[in-house]
């Protein structure tokens, strides 16, 4: 049985295929970052003249900053069908570069988006709940980091092993002894998508629009990356308990094997 990869091991890999299939990401990330940071501060606007033309101008007065913020929420909120679309379409288009540059095979801008396209309507139902359950779980903050953790296995479930019944439930059990590699993946990336979620949504909007949709880019980026090193957790998963039914088959072949029922 191989060992287990480490979390330097599986960033490094994540970042020679964004380096080497940079252009492409780079597309990716502008999509994912540039529609929905318009879209959003678009909302958060409108919301804040509402706020000024129906409760100001009645009497009803709340506090600029108060204001501001539920405005974002509010807008986050509306917005969020949108991202949950163009995140099921990124994980897809993701996964696929990362598994054909792994193989060696020729990654193009059509293969990608391609695949990405096909895998659509599949992925986007589980994968949306996932997000979701997330977003809500969020909102405590905890219980979002525990959910991120339980389903951070959803699309390559989806992905790689069509036709699985109860996708959340199994990423639960696949992420079972992973959680921990899953977290310091995320943690080593703390500094920079920690501090645009804390403070992106409070700062950004009030500097240069191109430092905005850089900042969010550059987010994009470093989800590709976390993406890639779990999707690698995933396979090593996989890889493991194949090896134990094989073993397994090779010691009783007469006997049908229950842990192809666990998996």
């Amino acid at each position: 049985m191989q060992a287990q990869l480490s979390v330097i091991a599986t960033v490094r890999r994540s970042l020679q295929v964004l380096v080497g299939n940079l252009g492409i990401f780079l597309v990716l990330a502008v999509l994912m970052a540039v529609p929905g940071t318009v879209l959003t501060d678009g909302l958060t606007e409108l919301f804040l003249q509402l706020n000024k033309d129906l409760l100001a101008t009645n009497g009803v007065l709340v506090d600029k900053q108060i204001a501001a913020i539920l405005c974002m929420g509010l807008a986050d909120i509306v917005a969020l069908p949108w991202d949950l679309v163009v995140k099921t379409l990124a994980v897809a288009a993701v996964i696929q570069v990362f598994l054909r540059a792994s193989e060696g095979k020729p990654v193009t801008m059509n293969n990608t988006f391609s695949y990405a396209l096909s895998a659509f309507p599949r992925l986007f139902k589980p994968f949306a709940l996932a997000q979701l359950i997330i977003f809500v779980g969020s909102l405590v903050y905890i219980p979002g980091i525990l959910y991120g953790l339980f389903y951070a296995f959803v699309a390559p479930v989806v992905l790689l092993d069509p036709g699985v019944k109860g996708v959340l439930r199994r990423s639960t059990r696949l992420t079972r002894g992973r959680r921990g590699r899953i977290f310091r993946i995320y943690l080593l990336f703390f500094p920079i998508w920690g501090a645009l979620a804390l403070l992106g949504p409070l700062m950004l909007p009030n500097m240069h629009f191109v430092i905005a949709y850089a900042a969010w880019t550059l987010n994009a980026l470093v989800w590709f990356v976390i993406v890639m090193a779990v999707l690698q957790l995933y396979v090593e998963r996989m890889d493991q308990l194949q090896s134990l039914i094989d073993q397994h088959e090779s010691d009783d072949p007469a006997v049908d094997v229950p842990l192809k029922a666990k998996i």
